[in-house]
């Protein structure tokens, strides 16, 4: 590891330079969920991203269920509790 220390006004100057963190595709498929309520199946994706994308999920309040032996996840708004009288 090798550590280097700045002035102030260098960093300053090479934290303006770095772009701004985009949001990442499992979130703006939970976004894309949550606003229009329809479920979508993500396919063709890895074992990995399929449980990254069912904990973004998840995380974001979705109901969501990985399928075709762990190359897919459904992602689904939750569903609302009926009404009691």
């Amino acid at each position: 590891m090798k550590t280097t220390k700045l002035s102030v006004e260098a960093a300053k100057d090479e934290i303006s330079k770095v772009p701004e963190r985009k949001a990442g595709q499992w979130t703006k498929i939970c976004e894309e969920v949550k606003k229009t309520g329809q479920p979508v199946k993500v396919s063709e994706i890895t074992r990995g991203q399929c449980w990254a994308l069912r904990r973004t999920s998840r995380e974001a309040g979705l109901e969501s269920r990985v399928v075709d032996k762990g190359t897919a996840v459904i992602v689904m708004p939750p569903e609302k509790a009926p009404k009691v009288k």
